[in-house]
Order: C-alpha cells, then sequence, then structure tokens
C-alpha cells in the first residue's frame, strides 16, 4: 500500500473502459505500450509514462503485456466488482476506504482526502479521486450507460450544411489553386456572400469535414477531396466522422430511401424546416459523390424587364428648322406569325392547326410634316418630314414585315409540329419544306 510520498494511481475512465473492451475480445490480447498507443491514438512514449504503469500496479497486466490471472477474470462482467474490490484492498488505505461510504455520493470528500494525501495539485487530486470513485462503482454496465449518453450528445450536435453549389465552387477552385487561402473575405467574394453568412453555414461545415485548416488552407483530406480519383473515398470518410451509427446503420443505402432519410432528421433535430432540409441536402450530396454534379452552374440573377418605351422615335428638331405642324393618323399593325415545333415522344407525327383572330392594337401615330415657302412660288408647299426614318423606326421598334393593314382585322395562325423523338434528320427538311410550301406565304 503506498505511503503519502506515493502517487495513487490515476487513469480515465474512458481510457479504462476501451482496455476493458479489447481484453474482453481475446485474453491473448497483447496490452505492450505501442499497441496500447495505437488503440488510443497517442504516443507509446506517454503510455509507457501514464498507463501502462497503472495497470500493472492494478495487477491486471504483467510486464510482458500479458494479461494476469485478474486481468482475465477483469474481462468478465460476472467478476468484475470483485476485481475492482481486489484493486481497492490492495492499494488504498482504510482510512480511505472505510472512512467514507459510498464514494459515488461523496465525491467532494473523496477530492479534499485526495487532496491532503498524495496530490500535489488539484488536478491531480481530481483525477485520483475519479478512478478511485471509478472502482468503487464496480458496475460493468457504466460503460453502456456512458455510450447511451455519449450517443444522445452525440445525435443533439449540429449536423453539418452546406450549399451544393458553394460546395463545387469551392472544390472547383481548389482543384485549379491547392495552395489558396480561403479566408473569410476570399470566400465571400468566391460565393457572392455575406462574410456573416460564411460563418453561420460554410466555414463551420467546411472545418467539421476537416477540409480546411482555421488558417483557410487545404488540410491533407481536403488534397485529397480536390482529387477526382479520391473523391468517393473523402466523402465516405467524411460520412464515417460526422454521422452517427444510427443513421449509417438502420439507412445503408440512403439515395434509394431519401423519404426515410428526412425523417430521420426531422426527428433527430429542433432546427427550422429550412436549415433540416440544408442538412439532408449535404447527407446526400456526400452519400452520392458524383464527379459530374460539378458541372452544376449557379443560376444567374433574376433581372426586371426593362420599360417598354414608344414604338416611334423621332429626332429633336433644331432651331433653325422650318416651322412644323403635327397632325394625327391613327394605323393599325399587325405583328409578324411566329410558330415553333414541339417535339413529344408519347405523341405520333401530326400537325395541328389553331387559329385565333386577335383584335389588332391601334397605334396613334403623331406625323410631322414640314412647311416650306419656296422663293418665288405662289403658295407654300407642305410635304411629310422624316418619312424615311419613320418607316425604319416602325420596322426596327415593332418588328412589322408585312404591310400596314387598314381598319381590318387580323388573323393569327399558330402552327405546332409534333416530330417523334427517333424520326430520321431526312424527313425534319421535308417537314419543313411542306410547310414554306403549302403555309407560309411566299
Amino acid at each position: 500500500m503506498p505511503d503519502k510520498e506515493t502517487s495513487y494511481p490515476k487513469i480515465k475512465s474512458e481510457i479504462w473502459w476501451i482496455l476493458r473492451n479489447k481484453a474482453k475480445e481475446s485474453h491473448d490480447t497483447s496490452f505492450t505500450p505501442k499497441s496500447i498507443a495505437d488503440w488510443l491514438k497517442v504516443t507509446a512514449s506517454h503510455v509507457y509514462s501514464n498507463i501502462f504503469p497503472v495497470l500493472i500496479q492494478f495487477d491486471l497486466v504483467d510486464r510482458s503485456g500479458n494479461l494476469t490471472v485478474r486481468g482475465r477474470k477483469w474481462s468478465s462482467d460476472k467478476h468484475y466488482k470483485e476485481v475492482c474490490e481486489e484493486i481497492i484492498t490492495s492499494i488504498y488505505p482504510a482510512e480511505l476506504t472505510s472512512g467514507i461510504e459510498d464514494p459515488a455520493d461523496n465525491q467532494e470528500t473523496v477530492l479534499n482526502w485526495f487532496g491532503t494525501n498524495g496530490a500535489e495539485e488539484l488536478a491531480e487530486a481530481q483525477q485520483m479521486a475519479d478512478t478511485f470513485v471509478l472502482l468503487s462503482k464496480g458496475d460493468p454496465m457504466e460503460y453502456k450507460e456512458m455510450r447511451k449518453a455519449e450517443k444522445g450528445s452525440e445525435q443533439q450536435k449540429q449536423l453539418p450544411k452546406i450549399n451544393p453549389i458553394n460546395w463545387w465552387t469551392i472544390r472547383n477552385h481548389a482543384k485549379e489553386n491547392p495552395d489558396a487561402v480561403f479566408s473569410p473575405k476570399f470566400l465571400a467574394e468566391l460565393l457572392n456572400l455575406k462574410v456573416g453568412s460564411l460563418y453561420n453555414a460554410v466555414l463551420p461545415s467546411m472545418r467539421q469535414f476537416n477540409l480546411l485548416d482555421k488558417s483557410g488552407r487545404l488540410t491533407e483530406r481536403g488534397i485529397n477531396w480536390t482529387n477526382d480519383f479520391n473523391y468517393k473515398d473523402t466523402c465516405s470518410e467524411i460520412i464515417k466522422d460526422n454521422y452517427p451509427s444510427e443513421l449509417l446503420d438502420n439507412i445503408p443505402n440512403p439515395l434509394y430511401s431519401i423519404d426515410e432519410v428526412k425523417e430521420w432528421f426531422f426527428k433527430q433535430s429542433d432546427q427550422p424546416a429550412a436549415v433540416i432540409s440544408q442538412m439532408v441536402a449535404t447527407y446526400l450530396l456526400l452519400c452520392k459523390a458524383d464527379l459530374t454534379d460539378s458541372f452544376i452552374k449557379k443560376a444567374p440573377k433574376k433581372v426586371a424587364p426593362k420599360e417598354i418605351t414608344p414604338a416611334f422615335t423621332f429626332a429633336k428638331a433644331v432651331q433653325d428648322e422650318p416651322e412644323t405642324v403635327e397632325q394625327t393618323e391613327e394605323i393599325i399593325s399587325m405583328p409578324d406569325v411566329v410558330s415553333e415545333p414541339v417535339v413529344t415522344e408519347e405523341i405520333p407525327h401530326d400537325i395541328e392547326f389553331e387559329t385565333k383572330v386577335t383584335p389588332p392594337p391601334v397605334i396613334k401615330l403623331k406625323r410631322k410634316y414640314v412647311r416650306k415657302v419656296f422663293p418665288g412660288a405662289a403658295s407654300e408647299h407642305i410635304e411629310p418630314a422624316e418619312e424615311k426614318s419613320v418607316e425604319a423606326a416602325r420596322k426596327k421598334d415593332i418588328g412589322l414585315t408585312t404591310p400596314l393593314i387598314m381598319d381590318k382585322p387580323s388573323v393569327q395562325i399558330n402552327v405546332q409540329i409534333i416530330i417523334p423523338t427517333n424520326l430520321p434528320p431526312e424527313r425534319f427538311d421535308d417537314i419543313f419544306s411542306s410547310m414554306a410550301k403549302y403555309l407560309i406565304r411566299k
């Protein structure tokens, strides 16, 4: 039993349960510092200095890393509590074990005891107290309860979301510029977003996926992500690291069970429906891992139609022009007939005619006439001004190519051509030649 100058053992509960599960898998498992370091993803020197000595002190493994008799009993749920009591009896003094009833309910008292018996700092005393409480519980089901709590916490964690267009835009740029620094300002310009939007969705997800580091540079995974050959494997790694096993195990084929995927996400999150839909889209994007989606183009912004200007425009008269008078004439115009073929696969080859009689629009045109007085002339002469310009403007602005029809209704004929997709190319020329011959007036 250690005296006051001897440090009491300390081991994290997570490490304790990981090593015990390894012992449960096989009694022949070798618990060398190197193998333990590989399981815990730490250095072998750290294991040799902090973890391996505790296992030897508990008499769970020998110095060669093999399980002892107590170590084999430790792996059994039936003998687990018995082993914990043996460890407590062999290491801790009766002052502690008999003086504090139910250490799990009196953890503050246990902490104070270690603070005055063996620990030099509060953090060290806390680790010693946690180890003693862990042993005093002697409950092999504690691991399952801990995993259950971690699973609930995992589900409450914010699931990633990113717009697919932003995903491909960043990847395409990173593919062409692997040394680029994706700072918030640069990403805002690249994606045409506000900086605040980047911190809400884009940057957290890219870092959560381990594609960008905190400085905005590509990580090792990010470099693999830009490689077409490694793209699918990278997406699989991201899925395993960021989504719970409940989703992955219960819906093994998400692309064929999209409704089930949506239902799962809506059950797990209390976020607004729009946010959850983005989470679903992100997950399906990763599951699909299809490089052909990288050709998605950002939709152009909608531009309000320009206000239509009057059909006829005239040059401003200069001051030295002859005196003009204005007269008004009513002109009835008929726009050109435009027909577009419609192709379908379901309806056989046929031609349909649809005739509409539409009242023609009435355009009031102010024509200008120039009053000219010639020297020696008995009377003044009035002639239309800018007549050619008026006709040119009419054709240009209205698009009229047919003669003006005065005071007559117009007839509009719409021709719809339904052509099957398997029609030979030479038949297209025959169809339109027939139209030109019989339907269109030359």
